[in-house]
């Protein structure tokens, strides 16, 4: 007992000091933390990164019911007036859902929203168009790609990781409950039901797949057939099931007897069949690409259907509503188009609702956004209102359009294979070309400073300088052909920076002549260069895995000064102020990074975005525009707490320290590609001599570094990398 009571003593003098001292030991934190307040002396109001608005993103989901269409555009549910289907109108939005929207089935009021992986099952009001309200949701454990509504029953088609049919009561649709689910092969991304059965279109390896739902606590697999393609959607007409078959067309399947559906015919459509309507003996199939638009099959005789007429647009269709003899296609390069197919052998487009798709860079100028949108073109938005973008006008490039400047009323596009376009925006509405420069790389990124533009070309021409001065006729001036693939420039001075994509190089060139620009140095080893900014003496890095920061104030030796890892993938960077901006590809959202001490790197703050794929930013002010493949164009707004003013309140000084780690999650997960300068003027940096220097390469190894490592990883679902700089139309 005489050993026992010093020992309690000290244990409970070690738990006073711990109580007392936790405040201050809360004080210190991982870089990957915002800093903690200092509770005993004033009380700070957190630092936030807010959505503020959003417009745009690819459209995967379409639904007709009377005047108006449900459309998937991104995040959001925009549903349109069809009164005039050759001019199809907003009526109203729901708010920035927490994915992508994959499938809609509107019923009695309520429209049934398939949101993907971090939406689930969302129930949205739409008894007023105007004015759609969230009403419930159920959260499913996989990525909900498909919906089909019976009665007070959905059937939800959860497909990737999850693998499986969900049957979910919707009696009280705030209180969505789950009755069952039964695991399927595959990757479940749709469900038609009929009677007591549900039938499933389960990609490549899945096929179609029949299921007896007769008792909805106990689903069980009635059968399972192996389509030739990746089965995506199916349809139910006359005892058979049309399965839209990807690549492999449309396969019509005789389901007479539910234990063994038998192919009785296909049908090879020009693009990959996406979704498919069937009235009486036509089947009208929705096509992405390489071909998208609808074509109308005679499926009289199943064993031998045969093409009828097609119509072909400017973007893949991803699903089709058949109204009437209206088709109403969701484009992957955003909005809606519509097409009379009243002439079976002759169909021939309405209208088109269009909206910014897959955003790829962004570039901000006055009130307006401008967005490189891939196939989608050139998009411009009204940023006036912030919190409502709306778009103005764009010009459909006849590239891939994957960067983009501004100067004054003009713009410019890197367009992939078709090289610079130059356009005309005095008029957003109707945007017209002026030139182009065809270069004989893979334009992905462009600066502009004066008279000259600079493209990140690829191979062979690597960085090229193009004369402006007469935009309808540009002219080449220069090149240099660098070792790798060029991805992206940034301008400083005289220097040209630019970054080489996956052979990991920075190179730094000397542009003060424009007609033989030559090498000032490089720095090699980082595991991948996708995108560059300059901000003062100091190069800012997107590798994928990491922020890097190299000091450029001698130009004939950069140093890598400091390292970040970011929890996503960085692959875009805008500098303002000491802080770096990352677009951080799945998972990670917007990272913004303090970099005022350029080899210790902090975290300021972030927001990772589920609903897509980061892939550029711009800055403007306390406004970030961040450009996504998925969720179109974000603007987030950055609040800074008030500086606090300090009390008399005494400190208490703890006997030790310690760094507490924790673990950070994000809210929402995210795609990359790379930043825009929003100006088409770089920030200064030091200015070389004219006169070219002996090259120097220097590898990051060459000097002492930091590198700033969460104490924890973001939960990250990293699917896929839709976005390469290099990839074709």
């Amino acid at each position: 007992m005489t050993l026992r009571f010093p020992r309690l003593l000290l244990i409970l003098t070690i738990l006073l000091i711990v109580v007392l001292t936790g405040g201050a030991l809360a004080q210190s934190t991982s870089p990957s933390l915002r800093p903690a307040a200092l509770p005993l002396a004033h009380t700070e109001a957190p630092r936030t990164l807010d959505i503020l608005g959003q417009i745009g993103g690819p459209s995967y989901a379409v639904d007709v019911v009377g005047a108006y269409a449900y459309v998937g555009i991104g995040p959001r549910l925009v549903i349109l007036n069809l009164s005039n289907p050759a001019n199809p109108t907003i009526a109203g939005q729901s708010a920035v859902l927490p994915d992508i929207v994959r499938a809609v089935q509107v019923v009695n009021g309520l429209a049934y929203v398939a949101d993907d992986y971090n939406g689930g099952l969302q129930i949205i009001s739409v008894s007023n168009p105007t004015a759609p309200v969230i009403v419930g949701s159920y959260n499913t454990p996989g990525a909900a790609y498909g919906v089909a509504v019976v009665g007070t029953t959905v059937y939800v088609a959860d497909g990737s990781v999850a693998k499986a049919l969900r049957i979910i009561e919707v009696s009280n649709p705030a209180q969505p409950i789950l009755r069952s689910s039964i695991s399927l092969i595959g990757d479940p991304r749709q469900v038609a039901v009929a009677g007591d059965l549900a039938y499933v279109a389960a990609g490549y390896s899945g096929g179609l797949q029949i299921i007896d739902v007769a008792n909805p606590l106990s689903p069980t697999l009635r059968s399972v057939l192996d389509t030739p393609g990746a089965a995506s959607r199916v349809r139910l007409a006359g005892g058979l099931a049309y399965v839209a078959d990807g690549e492999r067309g449309l396969q019509i399947v005789n389901v007479g007897n539910p234990a063994a559906p038998v192919i009785l015919g296909s049908y090879d459509t020009y693009g990959a069949a996406t979704a498919v309507s069937v009235v009486g003996t036509l089947a009208y199939i929705a096509t992405g690409l390489p071909n998208g638009g609808v074509e109308i099959a005679n499926v009289a005789n199943p064993a031998a259907a045969t093409r009828l007429g097609v119509y072909y647009g400017n973007s893949a269709a991803n699903d089709m509503a058949l109204l009437g003899s209206i088709a109403y296609l969701a484009n992957q390069d955003g909005g809606l188009t519509s097409v009379n197919v009243v002439s079976a052998a002759n169909p021939t487009a309405l209208g088109t609702l269009r909206a910014p798709g897959a955003a790829a860079r962004v570039a901000v100028s006055g009130n307006r956004a401008y967005i490189a949108a891939n196939n989608g073109g050139l998009h411009i938005v009204d940023i006036s209102n912030p919190a409502a973008p709306a778009r103005l006008g764009g010009l459909d490039t006849v590239g891939t359009a994957l960067g983009v400047a501004v100067s004054g009323s003009l713009v410019y596009v890197a367009d992939g294979y078709a090289g610079l376009q130059i356009i005309n925006a005095g008029n957003p509405a109707n945007p017209l070309l002026l030139g182009t420069y065809d270069s004989i790389g893979y334009a992905s990124s462009v600066q502009v400073v004066g008279n000259l533009a600079y493209l990140a070309d690829g191979y062979n021409d690597g960085l090229l300088i193009i004369d402006v001065s007469n935009p309808a006729s540009p002219v080449r001036r220069g090149s240099y052909n660098t070792p790798g693939y060029a991805v992206d420039v940034a301008i400083a001075g005289s220097l040209a920076f630019v970054a080489e994509g996956s052979t990991g190089v920075l190179q730094i060139i000397n542009v003060s002549n424009p007609i033989l620009p030559a090498l000032r140095s490089q720095l090699a080893g980082f595991f991948n260069a996708y995108a560059v900014a300059v901000e003062g003496s100091m190069a800012y890095v997107a590798e994928g895995g990491n922020l890097r920061i190299v000091d450029v104030s001698n130009p004939d030796s950069p140093a890598l000064r400091g390292s970040y890892n970011t929890p996503g993938w960085a692959v875009g960077v805008a500098v303002s102020n000491n802080l770096a901006y990352v677009a951080d590809g799945r998972g990670g959202g917007v990272q913004v990074i303090n970099v005022s001490a350029p080899s210790a790197p902090q975290f300021y703050d972030g927001l990772a975005i589920q609903a897509g794929y980061a892939t550029g930013v711009a800055v403007v002010g306390d406004l970030v525009y961040l450009a996504d493949q998925e969720g179109g164009l974000y603007v987030l707004r950055r609040t800074d707490p008030p500086t606090p003013t300090p009390t008399n309140t005494p400190t208490i000084t703890p006997t030790a320290t310690r760094t507490p780690t924790r673990t950070v999650t994000p809210t929402r997960t995210v795609t990359p590609t790379r930043t825009v300068t929003p100006t088409a003027t770089a920030t200064s940096s030091p200015t070389p001599s004219a006169t070219p220097s002996p090259t120097a390469t220097v590898t990051p190894t060459d000097s002492p570094t930091a590198t700033v490592t969460p104490t924890s990883t973001p939960s990250v679902r990293l699917r896929y990398f839709p976005y390469l700089p290099w990839r074709g139309r």
